[in-house]
């Protein structure tokens, strides 16, 4: 394949049963331990008041919000040289999506997507440094929502902080790191003695330099992705609130911006499967100050039932298209 980096050895993402029993036992656990501090027959009872349309509705958003999801993934690669085709980079993205049903966090799912794209590709340092800095971004929104949470909704951040956080400082902090980091990346990389290093490593370096040099040299381009970030994240929120409704949470929308995106970064550390139960006790555990937890218990258990639907629907539609991860790269 012309215009791309030498063949590479591909990640080898392993779904290992063990590993998964062990996460599924993780997630019972803390399901347990929720249940019982909320009562699970109060979260069961308010779980039954789900309505099949308002469901089938926070699916298509789910489904909508990825498959945008899919195209700023594809953005990123491309400020980084990657030039990915939408229906492969849908393809690479599906098959991540199913993978966090099976891996620790939603870390596990991009290891797979970017292997699949490494090897339509070719191109295993731009590919990973994009699909790295799409994840940061996520991460990064998801931070400066909370942030906006904290301006907006000042006198409910207390009852969450106790009042020792400045929103405006959180929102400037997570900024100035985010260029910092960035900056300190491309510092590094440049003052390595790449020459010094061995032969395959250091060509590596040079890929991620160079792809580095790229996203930087288009600073605007790079804003904008993370104001897509921010929107998309925002998006997510939206669609939970009317399951919330639908069960009686009845929040301040500017309250939902603050909390549940704190619920969502508590669901990234790899402790459960898919971040169940983890989602459940943080949100719970927040939501306290302002409604009854068992209801947030229970909003968050639904929006899991369309985490795991969508997720299965995205692992069939990649089994379907025949994109697998082979044992290297061609070229």
């Amino acid at each position: 394949m012309a215009g791309v980096d030498a063949p590479a050895d591909v990640p080898q993402p392993k779904l290992r049963i063990g590993k998964a029993a062990v996460r599924l036992v993780g997630s019972a656990v803390l399901l347990a331990v929720v249940f019982h501090l909320v009562g699970g027959q109060a979260v069961w009872a308010a779980v039954q008041k789900t309505q099949p349309l308002t469901w089938i509705m926070g699916l298509l958003g789910f489904i909508t919000l990825h498959t945008l999801s899919a195209a700023k993934w594809r953005f990123f690669l491309g400020l980084c040289g990657v030039n990915l085709p939408f229906k492969t980079a849908t393809q690479c993205y599906s098959a991540g999506l199913f993978a966090n049903l099976c891996l620790p966090s939603l870390v596990g799912g991009d290891v797979l997507r970017a292997a699949l794209a490494v090897k339509a590709t070719g191109r295993l340092a731009p590919v990973l440094l994009g699909s790295v800095i799409d994840r940061l971004s996520d991460v990064l929104a998801l931070g400066l929502l909370t942030g906006i949470g904290l301006v907006i909704a000042p006198a409910a951040a207390e009852h969450v902080h106790g009042g020792t956080v400045s929103g405006p400082m959180v929102l400037i902090g997570l900024l100035g790191g985010a260029v910092l980091a960035l900056v300190t990346l491309r510092l590094v990389l440049a003052g390595l003695p790449i020459r010094r290093l061995p032969r395959k490593l250091a060509r590596f370096l040079v890929k991620t330099l160079r792809a580095l040099k790229t996203l930087m040299a288009r600073p605007t381009l790079g804003a904008m992705g993370l104001m897509f970030c921010l929107i998309l994240q925002a998006g997510f929120v939206a669609v939970n609130v009317p399951l919330g409704e639908m069960v009686g949470l009845h929040l301040d929308l500017r309250l939902w911006y603050l909390l549940w995106p704190l619920a969502k970064i508590a669901a990234m550390v790899p402790v459960s499967l898919g971040g169940l139960g983890v989602r459940e006790m943080a949100f719970g555990f927040l939501v306290k100050p302002f409604a009854d937890s068992e209801l947030a218990v229970a909003e968050s258990l639904i929006w899991q039932s369309i985490l795991i639907t969508g997720g299965l629907m995205a692992g069939a539609y990649w089994l379907a298209s025949g994109l697998r991860v082979g044992a290297k790269d061609r070229a």
